[in-house]
């Protein structure tokens, strides 16, 4: 079998040293200052001599090649075989730095005197942003990101960004021959026989400059977890500055010498120190943690004019010091090998390949003219792994470094660019200065041959792809534009995203593997290229939503006017009630209250009672002294009572004395609205009215009563009966569109906001069950369940504040959408506020903008994160895999809150609403449909209340109907038991209204924060390389499109309403299907019948515009979603059966497991502190031994689980079973899903199979299914999961997905912690998948890939992005309890709680 290509094979040695040769005139006029030579960084005088290069007197370096003489006869041969390679020009000169460009004036491009005030400024914005970021650490942040990209697009270079090509990645892989055998210890012992040996042949020549002192006493006894965090070149900085002040200070006589002894004794002391110490450490670890190497990059300088090269980088890094040794960029730590034999056991040598290649910086404006010989060199690090050096000590041993000219990575000598998109360099470089340059030195193996195994780093040179180019592998359709090729342009589009963040990885590769697709040759190095971008469908999508939702909210809002003010003309206010010794002025007042509120004020009069016939006094209900005709008497008991035509119950009105004492017993019935709009047409005037007079105890008439009416009215703009208008139909209203029943449909309760009733017995409403109808007759005419006081509230309180504010989000969304688009369009310049702190609509919305209303309707921290593999072969970057999983916080109605709904407890009258009604939708809509139980039994008691009551009267009236005596339908008031279960039903009713809103209005936010980020996911999977190319694309349409959401909340306080809020949002999602249509250049669309607007996308290559629609009414709601593409794009790239308007309707699965210690302490059943205590007491937990004592830590930092992520939310409702409830019943959808997309049953299809079933709505059965063989070892975690914290649920329900074809995301509170640790995970199973060539895969080498990651890669950056500060929000106890898999490295933990 032929070898597989190894791309570092292809170079010669000597090509790393063939272009970009120097003259010795150009190293003397280099080293034209003798006197600077303390200013130089060489790290090799710690080993005691300097091989390669000799100083003369004038400080000028003098050659060592062939014939160099001097230090030629002390030259190994290993220093002369580089030496060798480099004959065509002189070692570059690391001692002779020149320092007269710290004399010059400077200019620096990040002066802290720059204004930030004003983005827009190109002079001013240019100087917040660095040209080259020197390294400062492993921590990957946002300016190393960023800094160099925004630096070129401010000063018009966009050209420059959009060619990808100012940055480069170095891939660093060293030859068997650089693993130094026993490490550090090895290291040491060659340091102490080189000291004496340089000393004996130098008469104590010096052997250590600024540089290596400080890698030798760079020690710290402080306790520390930060493993990676030295930075040699800042404290080399800063002791250059120590040594220079006291060389100044002692410049004459013996002062000067005490100095010298000084700094002498000084360093001897460390350097004595230090190594004991190191030695007792290795000693004491006895080999169990291997030592650790890396490599860097730095830059020494350039060119025939130094001094002006050096300039440059000053003004480039922002410094006003010298720049004689700039780390530019580190690889990550990783285990020295300890043998010969590789890693994969096959009997060869060991090689170490780097995972983080070097970043090298844009540096061609060092180069001009004559001026291309940058000088950059490459640096190999040792550092113990033992134990207790690992934290105390933070100490590294430079063993080696090669010297590489720029122009070499960019592949010319010139200095010009060419071009290598798509393609790498590949350069062999030998070492010519360290102990790696003469190994026979400090190995006495055979193993060493100077011909054949020289010490040699391998470089492979390829372009930092920062804008992945379109419809290419990596890319994604939700991907925005790379910035226009012209300024203005430029700054609209970063006044809409942010740059994309990225970071490449390399991995080795197994003999046979083939990582290429479609046929491709293997290679043995893979780059992965992580890249996490903002999505341009979020703020379109949520401006869609908030237009779907204000109109719906506006015509519930004015439906809800219009009823109120038919309440108002029809009921009676009972507190406008007026005693009879009230003050006149009060009562006035009230009067004009009621008048101004819509009210009538109604005077009445008694005038006469006429008798008729012969009846005499005593047979009317027992008043005296009365004759036939018209009499009158003194006075008489009179109350009256009011009737709705609607309704059988009576309402108390008022009462008092009237003249004709003695008619008590007397009563009747009229229609009072015909007397009232004759009296208010008489403009006040008294208008007489004739009450016939019934005797209460025989039913016959006795007479007339002659009454007066006086009636006043102001309405005052209240609306008047409006016998013509029509109610804006329900099903267009908020609650009908987010989908959500109103609970009361077969209760016929009047009046109804939000549902459309037809009356009972209408065509419209025919119940095949008779007792169903029957009860809705009766409650027909039992009148109103709202009162007037709570319908005006709702009205003109809630309702209408719910849609200004909704009207007013679509308002400032879409402006903000036409800002991107047009320089018209002006909004609020926020640029001068820190990113996580802005609060303006935008695709990046911050996490700790969850209490922002305005921008609640906008899915926060959504990124789509791309992983791409590329497989270096045949000299071609060849892309052969890609990963996509899209991170967000949590899609729930954070700025509603979890802690209760408003309106529920103000009283019956309120229209706003808590009565322990807390939490998230989930458990808001169980007790909304407590509410709905409550107020059926309340119905049901009321209905038997007047039952009974027309039985009793009933009874007593059968004589009286005997008689021919008619008997009234309607029920008098203070029936006690009526008025109980009638004032309990109007409770409950409100109740159940008001809740019902406040579920609508979280249903929308939470749904269009979900809908954006579940299509970001789906066009994300019709990206190249993704789901669609591997003809999944075709399943779609019939089955729906998979996408799980992967939860990492705990069940307690804040977040269980989290987790109930993104449990219905994700539900939701099923009522949405997706067509994709081409642009035919119109802005309005008229799917539905009626044209509507199509909401634009920004600065999108191939997505033009949203649009979405609601089909159906209340539970039966569906929304239909089009996405228009430019016409080319979708002829050419758009799968078949995804065009001609099919609808792809979604499939969402939610699975949820807590992985912090809260879910710890819920699965636990107590309070999480208490718990750490008392283990931590009882010896259960360690805590004291990492972490120190529990209490103090406790008292000092806020709380023991008290972190950036989590508001201080420790204590708050648990529910130890909802995740493990969300599991089974996403595990059955899933479930059904693999059984229709891959039937089990002999001779089905997925053409034939039966379509899943998602829930109880499609099918009221729904059929158990056994395990689909896919998803055994979920089922598997699901069933071990209950009261655990069992990670291995989200892992294998990803795992499934894939496999499916479908989607991914993943989410916690803020979508940047333990989100951040889960996608790494992730991402580092896809790439181990790939290496592996195997869909199971497990082990050390995944958590290595992971962690490498979470320090390096994207995710803290993210972090950044968010909460203003580049670490997790974790502390050290927090991290303790996570899964082994989820654990975060210590260095990129913080205790400080941030904003967040």
């Amino acid at each position: 079998m032929t070898s597989q290509f190894d791309p570092f094979a292809s170079a010669n040695t000597s090509s790393a040293s063939q272009n970009g040769s120097t003259t010795a005139a150009s190293n003397a006029a280099a080293g034209g200052n003798k006197n600077n030579n303390n200013n130089y960084s060489n790290p090799f005088d710690v080993f005691g001599f300097t091989s390669s290069v000799n100083q003369n007197n004038n400080g000028v370096a003098a050659t060592t090649g062939a014939g160099g003489g001097g230090m030629a006869s002390i030259m190994n041969p290993f220093q002369q075989f580089a030496s060798t390679q480099q004959n065509t020009q002189q070692q570059p000169t690391l001692n002779n730095t020149l320092t007269a460009a710290n004399n010059s004036s400077s200019v620096s491009l990040t002066s802290s005197n720059a204004s930030k005030n004003n983005i827009n400024n190109n002079n001013n914005a240019a100087t917040r942003y660095k040209r080259v970021v020197p390294y400062n650490g492993p921590i990957a942040d946002l300016q190393s990101n960023w800094d160099p990209w925004l630096y070129s697009a401010y000063q018009n270079n966009v050209d420059n960004i959009n060619t990808n090509v100012n940055m480069t990645y170095l891939i660093v892989k060293t030859n068997s021959s650089c693993i130094v055998r026993g490490g550090v210890e090895t290291v040491l012992k060659w340091m102490k026989v080189n000291r004496h040996n340089t000393n004996n042949a130098t008469g104590g020549a010096r052997m250590m400059d600024d540089l290596s002192m400080n890698l030798e006493s760079s020690m710290s006894l402080e306790e520390s977890d930060h493993q990676f965090d030295y930075d040699s070149t800042n404290i080399n900085n800063n002791n250059n500055s120590m040594n220079n002040d006291i060389t100044t200070a002692n410049s004459t006589g013996d002062n000067r010498k005490f100095g010298k002894l000084f700094k002498s004794g000084l360093k001897k002391a460390q350097a004595s120190i230090s190594h004991s110490v190191t030695n007792l450490a290795i000693k004491a670890d006895g080999g169990k943690n291997p030592d650790l190497i890396c490599a860097s990059l730095h830059y020494l300088g350039g060119g025939s004019n130094r001094e002006v090269a050096h300039q440059r980088m000053m003004d480039a890094i922002g410094s006003g010091s010298g720049v004689n040794d700039v780390c530019l960029s580190k690889t990550d730590w990783i285990p020295l090998p300890s043998h010969t034999v590789n890693n994969y056991d096959d009997g060869k040598e060991k090689e170490v390949t780097f995972s983080v290649p070097l970043c090298v910086p844009d540096l061609s404006f060092l180069e001009s003219g004559d001026n291309n010989a940058t000088q950059l060199t490459v640096r190999l690090y040792l550092r113990s792994g033992a134990k207790f050096l690992a934290a105390a000590i933070k100490k590294e041993y430079c063993i080696g470094e090669c010297t590489l000219m720029y122009s070499q990575i960019l592949g010319s000598n010139d200095g010009s660019e060419s071009d290598v998109k798509g393609e790498y360099r590949t350069m062999n470089l030998s070492f010519t200065n360290g102990m790696l340059a003469d190994p026979s030195t400090y190995s006495s193996s055979s193993n060493y041959n100077t011909e054949s195994h020289p010490p040699t780093l391998h470089l492979v040179a390829l372009p930092r792809i920062k804008f992945n180019p379109s419809c290419r592998l990596g890319w994604s359709l939700t991907d925005p534009t790379p910035m226009p090729p012209s300024s203005a342009a430029a700054l609209r589009w970063l006044n809409m995203f942010q740059l994309p963040l990225d970071q490449a990885y390399s991995y080795p590769l197994l003999e046979g593997s083939t990582p290429a697709t479609d046929g491709a040759a293997g290679g043995r190095i893979i780059l992965a290229n992580e890249c996490a971008r903002e999505s341009t469908v979020t703020l379109p999508i949520a401006t869609a939503c908030s237009k779907l939702f204000s109109d719906a909210a506006m015509q519930s809002q004015q439906r809800a006017s219009m009823i109120a003010a038919k309440s108002r003309r029809r009921e009676s206010v009972r507190s406008y009630a007026i005693p009879s010794d009230m003050d006149a002025n009060r009562a006035n007042a009230i009067v004009d209250m009621a008048l101004k509120d819509g009210c009538m004020e109604v005077n009445m009069g008694v005038v006469a009672f006429v008798l008729l016939g012969d009846h005499q006094s005593s047979s009317i209900g027992g008043i005296h002294n009365l004759t036939s005709g018209a009499e009158r008497v003194p006075s008489i008991r009179m109350s009256m009572t009011f009737q709705r035509h609607d309704s059988i119950f009576e309402q108390r009105l008022t009462s008092g004395s009237v003249p004709l004492e003695g008619i008590a017993a007397l009563g009747r019935l009229f229609e009072l609205e015909p007397h009232l709009q004759q009296a208010t047409a008489n403009e006040g005037n008294r208008v007489p009215v004739l009450v016939p007079a019934i005797d209460a105890n025989t039913g016959n008439r006795v007479g007339t009563i002659v009454l007066t009416l006086q009636v006043r009215a102001q309405m005052n703009g209240v609306p008047s009966s409006h016998p013509s208008s029509v109610l804006p139909p329900a099903s267009s209203g908020l609650v009908s569109v987010v989908g959500l029943d109103t609970l009361m449909e077969d209760l016929a309760l009047t009046p109804n906001l939000d549902s459309d009733l037809p009356a009972p017995n209408s065509q419209q409403h025919s119940s095949s069950a008779p007792a169903v109808e029957m009860r809705r007759r009766q409650v027909a005419t039992m009148g109103s369940f709202l009162t007037p006081r709570y319908l005006q509230n709702q009205a003109d309180g809630v309702r209408s504040n719910v849609t200004s504010a909704l009207c007013d989000r679509y308002d400032k969304y879409y402006n903000s959408i036409k800002s991107g688009l047009s320089t018209d369009i002006v909004i609020e310049d926020d640029s001068d506020i820190e990113l996580y702190q802005r609060r303006s609509p935008r695709p990046f919305r911050p996490s700790n903008s969850r209490g922002d209303e305005l921008l609640a309707g906008i899915g926060f921290n959504v990124h789509c994160q791309g992983l791409s593999i590329d497989a270096l072969q045949n000299g071609k970057v060849t892309l052969a895999a890609v990963h996509y999983s899209i991170t967000h916080g949590a899609p729930a109605d954070h700025a509603a809150g979890f802690g209760g709904v408003q309106g529920l407890d103000e009283g019956v009258d309120s229209g706003s609403a808590s009565s322990g009604t807390s939490g998230g939708l989930r458990r808001l809509e169980m007790k909304r449909l407590e509410f709905a139980k409550e107020l059926d039994d309340s119905i049901s008691g009321l209905i038997r209340s007047v039952g009974d009551h027309f039985k009793a009267r009933a009874q007593v009236a059968t004589a009286r109907q005997q008689a021919g005596v008619k008997m009234s339908r309607h029920i008098p008031p203070g029936i006690p038991a009526i008025t109980h279960y009638r004032n309990k039903a109007i409770e409950c009713a409100q109740k159940l209204n008001s809740l019902t809103w406040n579920i609508a209005v979280r249903r929308a936010n939470c749904f269009s924060q979900a809908l954006g980020i579940a299509v970001t996911s789906y066009l994300a999977s019709l990206s190249d390389g993704s789901h669609a190319s591997k003809g999944f694309a075709h399943v779609w349409p019939r089955h729906g499109y998979l996408i799980t959401f992967e939860g990492l909340l705990s069940a307690v306080g804040k977040e269980l309403g989290m987790i109930e809020d993104a449990a219905v949002a994700v539900q939701m999602l099923r009522k949405v299907s997706i067509v994709l249509l081409p642009d035919d250049g119109n802005v309005s669309s008229s799917s539905n019948g009626v044209g509507s607007q199509r909401i634009p996308v920004p600065h999108s290559p191939h997505l033009k515009w949203v649009h979405l629609v609601n089909l159906g009414s209340h539970s039966k709601s569906q929304y239909r979603l089009e996405i228009g593409l430019c016409p080319s794009y979708y002829q050419n790239r758009v799968p078949d059966s995804l065009k001609n308007g099919i609808a792809v309707r979604l499939f969402p699965v939610l699975f949820q497991m807590g992985v912090d210690i809260r879910q710890w302490g819920v699965n636990a059943g107590r309070n999480v502190s208490n718990q750490i205590k008392d283990k931590s007491k009882g010896g259960g937990l360690t805590t004291s031994d990492s972490f120190g004592d529990v209490q103090n830590l406790s008292d000092s930092n806020g709380g023991l689980i008290d972190d950036g992520d989590e508001d201080g939310d420790e204590v708050g409702i648990a529910d130890n079973e909802i995740g493990f409830q969300l599991n089974v019943d996403g595990f059955r959808k899933l479930n059904a899903y693999a059984h229709s997309v891959k039937p089990t049953v002999a001779g089905s299809t997925e053409a034939s199979s039966p379509l899943p079933v998602f829930d109880s709505s499609e099918q009221m059965q729904v059929q158990n299914l056994p395990p689909h063989p896919l998803l055994v070892p979920l089922s598997d975690s699901i069933r071990a999961s209950a009261g655990k914290m069992e990670h291995s649920v989200l892992d294998h329900a990803a795992a499934s997905c894939q496999n499916l074809g479908g989607g991914s995301t993943v989410f916690c509170k803020s979508g940047k912690d333990r989100t951040g640790m889960q996608v790494t995970f992730k991402e580092a199973q896809f790439i181990q998948r790939f290496i592996d060539r195997k869909d199971s895969v497990s082990g050390d080498d995944i958590f290595a890939k992971a962690t490498t990651m979470r320090i390096h890669g994207n995710r803290v950056p993210i972090c950044e992005k968010n909460a203003g500060e580049a670490k997790y929000a974790f502390n050290p106890l927090q991290a303790q309890f996570m899964p082994a898999m989820l654990k975060p490295p210590p260095i990129t933990t913080q205790w400080k709680k941030p904003e967040t």
